[in-house]
């Protein structure tokens, strides 16, 4: 399924901003097949449009789907504010704006132990799991394709506020412009015991952990595999420009 798809029904995300999704929904490793949402002008768009405190996403595929949206989009919730999304993993394409991400558009509370096997494209705040992180990302993996365009582009997370902790990234990471980077694009927060062995292209700030690094920022036990290229100024191994605090890790 893709932009073009004839014949098909729409999918209406489960939550909104009026009428958050606070329930459990446990998908016990079945599948969901064939989603459609092409709502451009739209923000909280994905499986679940908005969950929100206590509510629990766990252990579903999604295969075959598409999910368009303007500003946070993400394939299984557009926006996370203060739910938990475990063991999930996408297979479909996501495309927005700003804020888009294969599980999640924007997370305020827990993303673990999911997975990206599909393709994400946005303009900035780009990421593989989550397009900007506030809270916690752990144990993830992205293994699909990340095309950003502007700024803020990760092959975990686009920007990031939160923590990033042993999370891995094997997906090509493109971006046409600057702060672009293997697993975060914009780092302000922690990324700790990540690696990535994916390839990231860039313009100006490209970095196989981090295209930027904060003043709050720190990257602890991290490491690159993967080629980094950038076409303007401040292209590195781990990081493209740092400003924060760098610990233990190392690029091969």
């Amino acid at each position: 399924i893709d932009e073009d798809s004839e014949g098909v029904r729409e999918w209406t995300p489960i939550g909104s901003v009026d009428c958050r999704y606070e329930g459990t929904f446990d998908g016990q490793g079945y599948v969901i097949s064939g989603l459609y949402v092409n709502q451009p002008e739209e923000d909280n768009v994905g499986l679940f449009g908005y969950i929100g405190r206590g509510g629990i996403v766990k252990d579903v595929t999604i295969k075959n789907s598409y999910f368009r949206g303007k500003e946070r989009v993400g394939g299984i919730c557009g926006n996370n504010f203060g739910g938990e999304i475990e063991g999930c993993i996408n297979g479909g394409k996501v495309v927005g704006d700003k804020k888009v991400g294969g599980i999640c558009g924007r997370n305020y509370m827990v993303i673990e132990k999911c997975e990206i096997k599909g393709e994400i494209e946005g303009i900035c705040d780009v990421g593989g799991i989550c397009g900007e992180n506030h809270m916690v990302v752990k144990e993830c993996e992205n293994k699909g394709v990340v095309n950003g365009g502007s700024k803020c582009v990760g092959g975990i997370c686009g920007i990031n506020f939160g923590e990033i902790k042993g999370s891995r990234n094997e997906g090509e990471v493109r971006g046409t412009g600057e702060d672009v980077g293997g697993i975060c694009g914009f780092n302000e927060g922690e990324i700790k015991g990540s690696r990535n062995e994916g390839e990231v292209r860039g313009k100006e700030r490209v970095g196989g952990i981090c295209g930027e690094n904060g003043k709050e920022g720190r990257i602890e036990e991290s490491e690159n595999k993967g080629l980094v290229e950038g076409t303007g100024e401040d292209v590195g191994g781990i990081c493209g420009i740092n400003f924060g605090e760098i610990k233990g890790s190392r690029n091969e």
